[in-house]
């Protein structure tokens, strides 16, 4: 099997993002890349695991980030029985089986409590993850009593790192609203014709990025798209579509803000549909800020396993 590398990695990535093949043939995959020198070389690719059902940045990004700080290729690996299997970004701990061999967890989050006994009956059932960070405080803390699996003292979304590995091309924006792609065509319906811009987060890693990265203010209901701003300095608010709440609703969100001083504090602003326009959203960016960690991201990025 032939693979690719660097700037060819993406395309591959969103390849293999639309595959659905039973098993991988380990002995004989292999990547073609070139060193430094552009001599032709040959490596095994990075086996990790992410959602593909819907093809959404914030699913792309754990794949997408490994591959530019490695310069490896990134495989798939649900659906597959592997011998190992990285976990990154995203809220994926639950979805651990023992058709992925040996885990290595990195900044990978739950989202919701580990109370579905299908879940815990699955995550039983596999291998002891070895974990070197999880998202947040919260994740830890129902890992450790409901697993019983040490989870050590390191904690983030990897997402915050990417600032260190991508610099987007500067294109000046104001405000920008950067719904979860299920919250999108309304809030996108609503405010067009306006000179409030609304991201499209089914678009790729480097567009969306880019997006919020040259904003001044970001208002997201996207929980990546508030990991993104924190990572590239942009001012954020936190948007809660209380009619139309996300899986696990506010869990994942307090599992992240468990980071910051004083995260639990954080509150979103309740929108509906009806009520949304630019008038509002000019309102709520007056609201957005930065949060002050109060954890470490060099022991985040030093903690990468590979």
């Amino acid at each position: 099997m032939l693979c690719f590398n660097s700037s060819e990695a993406k395309a591959f990535i969103m390849n293999i993002f639309k595959s659905k093949t039973p098993s991988l043939d380990l002995q004989h995959l292999s990547c073609l890349s070139t060193d430094q020198h552009g001599i032709l070389t040959t490596q095994a690719p990075i086996l990790a695991y992410w959602w593909d059902v819907n093809q959404n940045f914030g699913d792309w990004i754990g794949p997408w980030l490994i591959a530019r700080m490695t310069q490896s290729v990134v495989i798939n690996t649900r659906a597959q029985q592997v011998p190992h299997s990285l976990f990154s970004v995203g809220s994926i701990l639950g979805h651990i089986t023992k058709d992925q061999g040996v885990v290595d967890v990195w900044g990978s989050g739950l989202i919701a409590p580990l109370e579905q006994k299908k879940i815990l009956k699955r995550l039983k059932a596999s291998a002891t993850p070895r974990f070197h960070a999880v998202r947040g405080k919260l994740t830890q803390a129902e890992i450790e009593s409901k697993m019983q699996w040490k989870v050590p003292n390191v904690f983030g979304d990897p997402a915050l790192l990417i600032s260190e590995f991508y610099t987007p091309p500067t294109k000046k924006l104001n405000i920008v609203v950067c719904p979860h792609h299920i919250h999108y065509a309304q809030v996108k319906e609503k405010l067009k014709n306006t000179n409030i811009h609304v991201i499209d987060v089914m678009q790729s890693p480097e567009k969306v990025i880019a997006e919020i990265a040259n904003a001044d203010y970001c208002l997201s209901s996207s929980l990546h798209g508030l990991i993104i701003a924190q990572a590239y300095q942009v001012p954020w608010t936190w948007l809660r579509f209380s009619h139309e709440p996300l899986v696990g609703d506010t869990f994942k969100f307090y599992d992240y803000f468990s980071i910051f001083t004083d995260g639990q504090q954080i509150k979103p602003v309740d929108l509906n549909f009806d009520n949304l326009n630019a008038e509002l959203i000019q309102k709520i960016s007056q609201t957005a800020a930065l949060a002050k960690m109060n954890v470490s991201l060099s022991d985040l990025k030093d903690s990468f396993p590979l």
